[in-house]
């Protein structure tokens, strides 16, 4: 008898699988149940059905089974013309199965059945080469897994599984694959490098695994992966000589690169940037900033608010600043080997105005003062403000009072008085009734009764709009002015000797309707401002508008003079556009019925602020009581006590990415964060409002 062992998931499988491997139908075999299967526990220690088919060996088969397993002596069970469905009844209600230790599915020399020093009927793989030594009791057998294919004396045979002999020659073609490479070469930022991104070419090739020797083989092959570019460095280099690269060319990377199974980006060729010079700049020498003494000392209630801010001042013929002269920088070389020349280092342009001189390198004072400087880009503009004392009360004896710098006020200021400073103000005393405007901080020791205060604004808005306007109108006629001079139309038409002013006129007539009205509006402004106006260039800007467009009889200008009252604009706009300093603040004791507004904090010391409005651009403290009135806080807020007694309607609002502090809330007092909205119907204590990351209000 002959035996064919045949291994599946399942008994059934098992048994067809070696069926058809014979080809042999199930009344010429006798089936013996080596092993049912098993799911195991958890999908752990499961196993497949083997089973051992039994024949007479002059019924030859003409195939074998591709799954071998070892014979087991026991369990031996024969079952002659059993039909199929019956035998598999049987199976399904059989218990009988082998111990792990009786059977190994990987290696079959351990089988009993057969003499273990001999290799009779087996056939094994080592070394990538097919053994085979035959019996007559065995025919081995070779199962052909996915990418191997077999040669049986030198022809190719289709078959997966096959029977084996030792007279026959039998080899294997192992399938190899190969997967070109990818690679491009640009040059990139600026000429100053080459990025060369390559994709490696790999060669897929197949060894066939060893095996035990068993009666019927699998016969698998495992992948070799190894790196077979398709591009060589010296054509990486034919391609840099192609872009004229031909400066810091890095072979050890692009050796790298062709070396790699990652593949990537890799920099194989780099130039040397410039060293950009130094612009020149401005060395102070004095302290132009306010100081606040609350930020120099941890413990605020240990500030005095009366004392809180220090304005710096200087003394005629003090040196106020140092010009240093730009430092230049050094060239670059690019990949293509042409020089890069650095950033232009660019001087300082300074411009001195009323109270300090320009000595060589040096800024002096020339007045006693505070010293202003204010810096864009590369142009500055000193001066030295002037501080007006005020000793007595600001009443109709004194008058109102305007002036271009520092205002400290000793006394009161009276109802229907009004003060404004093109810098700081110090009020010592009570504002009753009055308007107080200061571009810079505003300190009243006392208290603000039915009065408008207002803090921190640079520039009158309205002006700064009509100036942007004139500006853009100005800059479209003068592209238009340069287009008529240039076209030929223009210089052989009897107009080529109208001067630069007719032309003005006419375009502002025909081209710029609303233009006049604008700058009639602006320099009116301007006239109304200018006794607090820091910077001369707004009057002097009025006088170039007027000299342009409404002088008569007219006076000719050039196209130069007309390009440098827009160039005044233009500088003029971009000086406005400075916000106002973090450090502008609005301090008071105590308000009543007023309104505050301010471009940067506005604090309170006192007991009190009723019925008063406040806006400011930063942080609003109360440290006392807030009844009645409304309060916008830009930048959050902390009050102790809010809300009315007496049904005051009060409101607090901050924008969507601040926080609310109230030390004590009253009934009906609302407060605003962003779109969201609480009213209090209940008095509370130790609120910290805020949106959570929802986009929803929480107060605790």
């Amino acid at each position: 008898m002959q035996t064919f062992i045949s291994k599946e998931k399942t008994v059934k499988e098992a048994i067809r699988l070696g069926l058809q491997s014979l080809n042999l139908s199930l009344n010429q075999v006798q089936i013996e149940v080596i092993q049912p299967e098993s799911k195991g526990v958890l999908g752990m220690g499961a196993k497949d059905a083997i089973v051992k088919l039994s024949y007479e060996l002059n019924e030859q088969p003409n195939a074998p089974n591709p799954i071998v397993v070892n014979v087991a002596k026991d369990n031996q069970v024969e079952r002659e013309d059993m039909a199929l469905d019956q035998f598999l009844s049987y199976i399904e209600s059989s218990d009988q199965a082998l111990d792990d230790d009786r059977l190994d599915t990987e290696e079959i020399d351990t089988n009993d059945f057969y003499d273990h020093a001999s290799l009779k009927g087996k056939a094994w793989i080592k070394d990538s080469t097919l053994h085979v030594k035959d019996s007559e009791k065995h025919t081995p057998s070779i199962h052909l897994t996915d990418g191997v294919h077999a040669k049986k004396d030198g022809k190719r045979i289709d078959k997966r599984v096959l029977f084996v002999s030792e007279k026959e020659l039998i080899t294997f073609d192992l399938e190899e694959t190969f997967e070109k490479t990818e690679w491009s070469v640009k040059v990139i930022n600026q000429d100053l490098a080459v990025e060369l991104a390559i994709k490696p070419g790999v060669k897929h090739t197949r060894q066939l695994k060893d095996t035990a020797p068993s009666h019927q083989v699998k016969i698998e092959s495992t992948e070799k992966v190894e790196l077979h570019q398709t591009v060589t460095a010296v054509e990486i280099k034919q391609q840099l000589a192609d872009l004229s690269v031909q400066y810091g060319i890095f072979e050890e990377v692009i050796h790298e690169a062709l070396n790699t199974f990652e593949g990537g980006t890799f920099i194989i060729a780099e130039g040397k940037a410039a060293t950009d010079g130094k612009d020149g700049w401005l060395e102070k020498m004095v302290a132009t900033d306010v100081l606040d003494l609350s930020k120099e000392n941890d413990d605020l209630a240990a500030v005095d608010y009366r004392e809180r801010k220090k304005l710096p001042t200087v003394e005629k013929g003090q040196i106020i600043a140092i010009i240093h002269d730009p430092i230049e920088g050094k060239p670059g070389v690019n990949v293509h080997g042409k020089e890069v020349a650095p950033r232009l280092a660019k001087q300082l342009h300074v411009k001195t105005q009323k109270g300090t001189l320009l000595l060589e390198d040096r800024i002096i004072a020339n007045e006693n003062g505070r010293p202003y400087i204010e810096q864009r880009g590369q142009y500055v503009k000193t001066k030295v403000l002037p501080q007006m004392v005020h000793n007595g009360d600001v009443d109709l004896g004194s008058g109102n009072i305007e002036f271009r710098g520092d205002i400290e006020i000793k006394g009161e200021v009276k109802e229907g008085m009004k003060i404004q400073s093109g810098g700081h103000v110090e009020i010592h005393q009570t504002v009753n009734g009055a308007t107080i405007h200061a571009q810079k901080s505003i300190r009243i020791n006392g208290s603000v009764n039915a009065s408008d205060v207002s803090a921190g604004s640079h520039v009158d808005v309205e002006m700064q709009h009509l100036l942007e306007s004139i500006y853009q109108k100005s800059e479209r006629m003068y592209i238009m002015l340069k287009q008529i001079f240039k076209s030929k139309e223009f210089k052989t038409s009897s107009y080529k000797d109208t001067s630069v002013t007719s032309l003005i006129l006419l375009l502002k007539e025909k081209r710029f309707g609303n233009l006049p009205k604008e700058i009639e509006k602006f320099n009116q402004l301007v006239e109304q401002e200018q006794a607090v106006l820091i910077d001369e260039e707004w009057l002097k800007l009025v006088e170039q508008l007027k000299h342009v467009f409404f002088k008569i009889p007219q006076v000719d200008i050039s196209l130069v003079t007309f390009q440098q009252m827009i160039e005044n604009m233009k500088s003029l706009i971009e000086l406005s556009a400075i916000q106002n300093d973090q450090d502008v603040e609005l301090m008071l004791k105590n308000a009543l019925n007023s309104r505050l507004i301010c471009a940067g904090d506005v604090t309170v010391t006192g007991r009190s602020c009723i019925n008063t409005y406040i806006e400011a651009d930063g942080f609003v403290e109360v440290k006392g009581i807030l009844r009645g009135g409304h309060v916008f806080a830009g930048a959050g807020c902390n009050i102790n006590e809010v809300g009315g007694r007496l049904g005051a309607k009060t409101i607090v609002r901050v924008p969507e990415d601040q926080k609310i502090r109230l030390g004590k809330v009253l009934e009906g007092t609302v407060i605003k964060i962003g779109d969201m909205q609480h009213i209090f119907e209940q008095s509370e204590m130790g609120v910290y409002a805020r949106l959570n990351a929802e986009g929803d209000l929480q107060l605790h």
